[in-house]
């Protein structure tokens, strides 16, 4: 299922006029693209029937996030991208950086997640 999520995200970021390219498969971070002008983000995504929150919970969650955390210390703009499945917004995202400042991700409230554009823009200053 979450292959099904990665690829309407990746539709979704080349309307917006990025260069977008799965890496499938591969207990990896899901989705790197650049925007010719306005830069890169590599997105995890993950997707939960929970109306409120997603926990990573396991060790391949455990380890995307690790990996994710430390491309972010290393100055890349890493986001998670949590598509919702229940609740009074179904079928929505909503994105949460991975930043130096915010090293534990669980539990990733639907309440404190943005939009794309507002993540992507804030570069996990907050």
């Amino acid at each position: 299922m979450s292959a099904q999520y990665e690829r309407e995200l990746i539709g979704w970021l080349r309307g917006e006029g990025f260069y977008a390219v799965r890496v499938a498969g591969s207990h990896q971070l899901d989705i790197l693209a650049t925007h010719p002008e306005r830069g890169t983000v590599i997105v995890e995504v993950k997707s939960t029937k929970n109306a409120s929150r997603w926990y990573v919970n396991g060790t391949v969650n455990r380890q995307q996030y690790e990996d994710a955390y430390h491309l972010a210390q290393k100055g890349h703009r890493v986001l998670y991208g949590v598509r919702f499945k229940s609740g009074p917004r179904e079928g929505r995202w909503q994105f949460y950086h991975v930043s130096p400042g915010h090293p534990a991700p669980s539990p990733m409230r639907r309440e404190e997640g943005q939009s794309f554009w507002d993540a992507f823009d804030d570069k996990g200053n907050r």
